[in-house]
Parts: C-alpha cells; structure tokens; sequence
C-alpha cells in the first residue's frame, strides 16, 4: 500500500506501540496511540493527525482517567473528538465513584484528508488518559 500522505509507514515511532500523537501504517491497517497522557484541566490534544489520500473505518477507544499511585482515587474527564475543526463527540467519564463505564468506543468513518484530533480535560491533575484509534484503510 503506498502511503498518501499522513503517517508513518512501517512500526511507527516507537515499534508496533507507537506511541504518540500521529497515525501509523502497518499494510492496511492504522493506528494511534496517545500512551499515558497526564491530565491537565484544559483540553489538550493527546491525538493529532491528518488522513492522506485513503479513508478508513475504524474506531476510538477512549479511557477514562487512572490513578496508578492510589489505586481507589480517581478523576471525572471528558474527551472531544473533533474531524476537520468539527466536534463529532463527546464523552465523558467519572472514574472517582465509578459510576458509570470507564471505556468507550466510537465506530467512525473518516475521509480522504480529514483532519483528526482527540483532546481531554479532566477535573483534577493526578491522573493519566489514554486513547487509541484502529482501522482498516481503503
């Protein structure tokens, strides 16, 4: 598959993982990930990438906030998802009284040389997000 645009081909950055905040090839699949993100509470965009000349069906896997030092402590966050300067999502979580999934996955369809961005915020900075993109490209 010839790369178009957007991305890197092969593994990425940082091996099969790679982590960061671009897209990565690998034959015809894509993929992102943010790794461990630390919270801050203003958004801030923890993926980041255009699509080249392809489109892709796949999906985010958004993580709500982990306290890995206090294992019952937790944070309430909310993630945007936004295509081309446009919110398409939004989704928030609660991971302080563990009230509600603390996973979400959004099936999308992205197009020829859209442009990809996930931020979140969250209530409090002792935390760390994460969120994933994979698809098929076409």
């Amino acid at each position: 598959m010839a790369i178009l645009g957007g991305g890197q081909s092969g593994f990425g950055s940082g091996g099969v993982a790679g982590t960061g905040k671009g897209l990565n090839y690998l034959g015809n699949h894509a993929y992102a990930n943010s790794g461990g993100v630390v919270n801050t509470q203003s958004y801030k965009n923890i993926l980041d990438f255009s699509i080249g000349g392809q489109y892709i069906v796949g999906t985010f896997t958004l993580n709500g906030s982990v306290v890995a030092a206090t294992v019952g402590a937790g944070n309430i966050n909310v993630y945007q998802i936004i295509i081309n300067g446009e919110v398409i999502a939004m989704v928030k979580f609660d991971s302080q009284t563990e009230s509600m999934p603390q996973t979400a996955q959004i099936p999308v369809i992205l197009g020829p040389y859209d442009h990809v961005e996930v931020s979140v915020k969250a209530d409090d900075v002792n935390g760390v997000d994460t969120a994933l993109f994979s698809g098929r490209v076409y």
